[in-house]
């Protein structure tokens, strides 16, 4: 019971700078709706996605060795930790350097618009990852949570003030997201005290290979997942033109209401799995908790998908209002997203970061041929339900490729009714088209999520949270 405890701590923690991040950020949709083109959300999406894509490759996601690394500390060990951060921040920084060279003779070679803001807004979204996984890694995450609001709350306000008074369009997006970055890893840096511990005597090279070496193959898998999740964008660009891009951007900026939920579980899930990989209850432990999670992300998918159509038309402009119609089929492909990520944590735990390469590629090349053939058939409908059955392939391999890490039974009985309801809400989203049937659709899928978690609420969150409150509070 002791992990479960913890996990539902940090999972407390988490949700502080997830629920109020992400509700900012969400704001700024009818913000983007109102006072960008659908050309000009869709060239941000695609500026968006492509930097997704070059990132891992200049970073090496050594982030994610960092913090694998200062986890296992478990010791305030100034020594170490200085180590680890000395290396890691040296391979980003050297290599990040290196790209910008090669940038600049570029842009002299060829130069086109925001060449700089562009150049800027990828080395911040290299550095902030690294940044927030040090904290993570530090047992800071309280500072990891309230950095979280801080990012969304600069670039809220940034954007509002650039965007909704001074009308610069896609320089404001850009400026924003830069001017949040670097405050964020400003904070960070000063309240962790990080650069104290860079030191030249602390250099390894043997520690950097194996940095690398764990790292390396976390690039593949990252770029099969942004395969499966944001390739369709250039075939949509392809196929459907640049306002097609636009509308499935916006379709795609409201799962993240759902991506709340799993951004806070994951953070907490991935460190509890870790540290309890080695456990003669690993098992039970993680059946339990992928028990608990399903149903609660199964329920959020059942009210999304009822509320998708009121969601999209109450709130953003009528040139973004077809949307909706492929929310609902995005919603169930961050699911399947979120139940994958549950099992590449395996990989991680193991050290076999090759086992999440590979499966990802698996669901790419489900992603890319499905929406291949689809997209100039269907349109929009193509590329989200290509996401979708790119998700649910990594997700079910995975499901077979680890268990020779870990074993987790799966709850069918919960699972076959809470597809079978998903597939009943998305053939009714076709068919209901007034208010009252939508409200009252979306009502029933509101009873069904508390019923369904009133003992994860009763039992579990619900003590928890009222003995966090009474805990005293110490410094």
């Amino acid at each position: 019971m002791q992990q479960t405890k913890t996990l539902v701590k940090n999972t407390l923690i988490y949700s502080i700078g997830s629920f109020g991040s992400k509700f900012l950020t969400f704001l700024l949709i009818p913000v983007y709706s109102y006072f960008l083109t659908r050309a000009e959300l869709g060239y941000f999406d695609l500026v968006v996605v492509t930097t997704t894509l070059v990132v891992p490759f200049i970073s090496l996601q050594l982030s994610e060795s960092a913090y694998r690394w200062l986890l296992e500390l478990r010791t305030a060990d100034v020594r170490a930790t200085g180590r680890i951060i000395t290396n890691s921040l040296l391979v980003i920084a050297v290599n990040l350097v290196v790209c910008i060279l090669g940038c600049y003779l570029y842009y002299r070679l060829r130069p086109f618009p925001n060449a700089v803001l562009l150049t800027l807004f990828c080395a911040s979204h290299c550095f902030l990852p690294y940044f927030l996984q040090l904290a993570r890694g530090l047992q800071m995450n309280k500072l990891y949570a309230l950095c979280g609001i801080l990012n969304a709350l600069i670039l809220f306000i940034s954007n509002v003030i650039l965007l909704g008074v001074f009308r610069l369009g896609i320089t404001a997006l850009l400026v924003s997201v830069i001017a949040a970055n670097c405050i964020t890893i400003a904070v960070i840096v000063v309240r962790t005290g990080v650069l104290r511990m860079v030191t030249y005597r602390y250099l390894s090279p043997l520690l950097m290979r194996k940095f690398v070496r764990y790292s390396l193959p976390l690039i593949p898998n990252v770029v099969s997942w942004w395969l499966i999740d944001s390739a369709n964008r250039y075939l949509i660009l392809h196929y459907l033109g640049q306002d097609a891009n636009g509308i499935y951007a916006m379709a795609n900026r409201f799962p993240t209401l759902l991506v709340v939920v799993n951004s806070i579980f994951y953070l907490s899930w991935q460190e509890s799995a870790i540290l309890e990989y080695g456990s003669a209850e690993r098992d039970a432990f993680y059946t339990r908790i992928f028990r608990r999670f399903f149903i609660l992300e199964m329920s959020a998918v059942l009210f999304f998908i009822a509320a998708s159509r009121p969601l999209v038309t109450g709130i953003v402009d009528t040139k973004f209002a077809e949307a909706w119609q492929y929310i609902p089929l995005l919603f169930l492909a961050v699911a399947f997203s979120s139940f994958s990520a549950f099992w590449g944590t395996g990989y991680l735990s193991s050290r076999n970061t090759k086992g999440a390469f590979t499966t990802s590629v698996f669901g790419a090349v489900v992603n890319i041929a499905i929406s291949v053939a689809l997209i100039p058939v269907f349109g929009l409908y193509g590329a989200a339900l290509g996401t979708a059955a790119g998700f649910l392939a990594t997700w079910l391999i995975r499901i077979v490729g680890t268990r020779k890490y870990f074993h987790i039974r799966l709850p069918v009985k919960e699972m076959l009714v809470f597809f079978a309801l998903s597939l009943v809400f998305l053939a009714l989203q076709f068919y209901i088209s007034h208010i009252a049937g939508t409200l009252l659709m979306t009502a029933a899928a509101a009873v069904i999520a508390v019923a369904a978690n009133r003992g994860l609420l009763v039992h579990h969150l619900l003590p928890q949270v009222r003995k966090y409150l009474k805990t005293p509070k110490h410094g």
